[in-house]
């Protein structure tokens, strides 16, 4: 009797085993071969790079020395000014180290290796190690920072082992696969899991999408292959989600298929053709709409608008709210509707200017993925002299200034010279060096500009102001005591 109940119990396990198969998935693939295995893995790379220890944060960063201030806060001279500040250091001579940063696969046999952009940006060079154990130095072919998506090559005497993409859009939830990469430098290694959700986004990507599944990757698995049971690649491994820095099962891939179109532009011309509108923009959070008129709940803000072209009509502190229809709560989403749009194109957006919504054409124009210096117009100098205000002292910028400091000549804007402790400009971490651009929707250029914002926001008890900080711009609310 025993003999007969084990098969049977055998038979409805296999049976329940099949029936609960995700649809679209094969049994066959729910059982993965050695030779797969064994046939991705020589097209699976390991990158190393040399980096400047310092050069993981922007080239412009600043280092602050401590300086005692003046005891006066009413007026100051430039000369004053210019010792307050903080001085540029070179880092330049820090000494580099080689870090195994990521993992890669080859898409073709003479050299050409698929990885991220984050794996290679910022390298002073790169060597590639081949599942052999032999190493040879990698050049950069084209890289795109928003779709975080990179091509390299070596150049070998001999053709390459490689591995080609499957259909990224029948993927199934549930669905094996496996992840090959190299964490923290174990080349080779091959971890596997289930496809736990599709079409997810995240703050480092936003214009692609991306594949969460449960296979442990861990840093230095960045780059690498997410392939399926059959042995296509149906995915690039770029990220996990962890508090704590390793791995707890939530990990991400770039869909194949999204993938793909962007790899060609990277082998065929070295960059990717995107659409832009030649703006900054930040996120709309509630401290900042409560500054601004109307207090607008959606939307992004414009914190640096272009100074020419049709695209001029916006102006610092205009609210994008929509995109040819579809709404936008994020410069992610601005960016994913933008991606896609390789030609020049007027489009329709939605705008809050003063409270006020209006429509607006925007020209979308293509843009590459690589950043041009763009020449500066020199304006008229004016005499600088420092105020108090607001828990802070402030300069207007002039030519002689902007040139001693070494911002583009066109700067303005008011620079904050000191900050009063415990005041709200301190409590919001502004800081000397920092440049107020506009108090809520109006551009700060003199400091009455600044004084009568100030004056006009004190009954609100707060004010947005949009701070400029080594290049970067953001909107910071501060308290008005």
């Amino acid at each position: 009797m025993m003999k007969l109940v084990l098969p049977i119990i055998a038979a409805l396990i296999c049976a329940i085993q099949f029936t609960f198969l995700p649809s679209g998935v094969h049994a066959a693939d729910t059982v993965v071969s050695q030779s797969v295995i064994a046939q991705a893995l020589p097209a699976t790379v390991a990158i190393y790079t040399e980096k400047n220890t310092h050069a993981k944060s922007l080239s412009k960063e600043k280092v602050a020395e401590t300086r005692s201030l003046p005891k006066t806060t009413e007026a100051w001279t430039e000369e004053q000014a210019r010792a307050l500040l903080p001085k540029q250091r070179d880092m330049s001579a820090s000494r580099p180290d080689e870090i195994p940063l990521g993992s890669g696969f080859i898409i073709r046999p003479d050299g050409f290796i698929v990885t991220n952009h984050h794996v290679v940006a910022g390298s002073s060079s790169m060597t590639v190690k081949l599942s052999d154990g032999k190493a040879y130095p990698a050049e950069i072919i084209g890289s795109d920072p928003l779709a975080d998506l990179a091509v390299i090559r070596i150049n070998v005497p001999h053709q390459l082992p490689t591995l080609s993409f499957g259909d990224s859009d029948n993927l199934t939830l549930g669905q094996p696969i496996l992840a090959i990469g190299s964490p923290f430098g174990f080349a080779g290694t091959v971890t596997g899991g289930v496809v736990s959700a599709l079409g997810r986004r995240t703050e480092d990507n936003a214009v692609l999408d991306l594949i969460q599944h449960q296979a442990p990757i861990n840093v230095g698995s960045s780059g690498g292959a997410l392939i399926d049971y059959q042995g296509r690649v149906v995915g690039i491994n770029s990220a996990i989600f962890s508090p704590l820095g390793g791995n707890i099962g939530i990990s991400f891939a770039i869909a194949g298929n999204q993938a793909q179109p962007v790899i060609e532009q990277l082998l065929r011309q070295g960059y990717t053709v995107r659409g832009g509108l030649d703006v900054e923009t930040q996120p709309l959070s509630q401290e900042i709409s409560t500054g601004l008129p109307g207090s607008p709940k959606d939307g992004i803000i414009v914190i640096r608008s272009p100074e020419q072209g049709h695209n001029r009509i916006l102006d610092v502190g205009d609210i994008l709210v929509s995109c040819n229809g579809q709404r936008i709560a994020s410069n992610n989403d601005l960016a994913r509707l933008l991606y896609p749009l390789t030609t020049k194109a007027e489009i329709p957006f939605e705008m809050i200017r003063d409270g006020q919504r209006r429509t607006v054409s925007l020209l979308v124009t293509p843009q590459r993925s690589v950043t041009v210096p763009i020449a500066v117009k020199e304006p008229a100098s004016d005499k600088a002299v420092g105020h108090a205000t607001a828990g802070m002292t402030i300069l207007p910028i002039d030519q002689g200034l902007s040139r001693s400091l070494g911002l583009p000549q066109n700067q303005k804007g008011m620079l904050i010279l000191a900050v009063q402790p415990e005041s709200g400009a301190a409590l919001a971490g502004l800081r000397p060096g920092d440049i107020v651009i506009a108090a809520g929707t109006k551009a700060v250029v003199t400091a009455d500009d600044f004084h009568e914002a100030v004056s006009k926001a004190r009954g609100l008890r707060q004010i947005s102001l949009l701070i400029q900080r080594n290049g970067d711009r953001n909107y910071l609310k501060v308290e008005i005591f």
